[in-house]
């Protein structure tokens, strides 16, 4: 095809793709069915009795899901940590899990004690796999360090990329897709999840209502993660207006039995509670 057809031809389709297949579909409003109610920080409890060392599992039980915060080792493993160093032992200091090894990890638990352990996301998703009872996951994903932190410099966002890539691959290995939420105030890291899966993408908002939902439509992301009365009410109209608007809401952290009922009311997709 001449050079001067071939331009032609693909400006028309240019102009078709504008005006109709291409052009971005308006979502679906949201059917509100029930709250589901995710124990938050459901693996915070390393110990030697047995009956703890698994202590996601327990949460699994009592609860429609469960959250849990993660970080990613040098060895790319994901890891179900939160703080922004691990507990110093005997002649061991502070530790910045990301600067570590799984095996630097693995020795660092053992030093604090012999039953001491941290979870691999990979131990809970091939659980959920096994069970197959439809139990929900949101993957809270640490974006802030302390100082001592500092092995990737300024190129942070090289461990995002690598953090997205390693929960895309981990999640579509154990076929839990549609059973896993992802958590994160950082753009960049939830678009290179939503590109390459179909996991329910969330962005954190810590206030800010309105803007959060503002983003969460403009990026196509499943919905927002919310902070329950921290510095902004929200009713039902507000989140009856986010149904209509295609998109979902979890609030966090509402505990007591008291202000979980009162939370219920306003018809939340998902509650985090440490309840």
């Amino acid at each position: 095809m001449p050079f001067f057809n071939k331009y032609i031809a693909l400006t028309i389709v240019s102009f078709c793709c504008i005006f109709s297949s291409c052009k971005k579909s308006k979502p679906s409003p949201v059917l509100f069915t029930e709250t589901k109610m995710i124990a938050h920080h459901a693996y915070l409890a390393p110990s030697d009795s047995l009956s703890l060392l698994n202590y996601y599992s327990k949460a699994f039980e009592t609860h429609d899901g469960i959250e849990v915060d993660l970080q990613m080792s040098q060895d790319r493993t994901i890891w179900l940590f939160h703080d922004n160093t691990m507990p110093s032992c005997g002649s061991i200091d502070d530790e910045c899990l990301i600067t570590k090894t799984d095996a630097q990890i693995e020795k660092l638990a053992k030093c604090q004690h012999d039953g001491y352990h941290y979870t691999k996301l990979e131990d809970v998703l091939a659980k959920m796999e096994r069970d197959n009872d439809g139990k929900l996951i949101s993957l809270d994903i640490k974006t802030w360090f302390d100082s001592k932190c500092s092995v990737y410099g300024n190129n942070i966002l090289a461990y995002y990329h690598n953090v997205a890539l390693a929960i895309v691959s981990i999640v579509k290995k154990h076929n839990l897709e549609n059973r896993v939420m992802v958590e994160s105030e950082i753009s960049y890291l939830l678009g290179k999840i939503k590109r390459r899966s179909s996991i329910a993408c969330y962005l954190s908002t810590f206030g800010d209502y309105k803007e959060g939902v503002r983003k969460a439509l403009k990026f196509g992301y499943a919905g927002i993660s919310f902070q329950y009365q921290y510095k902004e009410e929200i009713d039902k109209n507000d989140i009856e207006d986010l149904h209509q608007k295609g998109l979902k809401i979890q609030l966090w952290v509402v505990d007591g039995d008291s202000l979980i009922n009162v939370a219920k009311g306003i018809q939340p997709d998902c509650i985090q509670t440490d309840n």
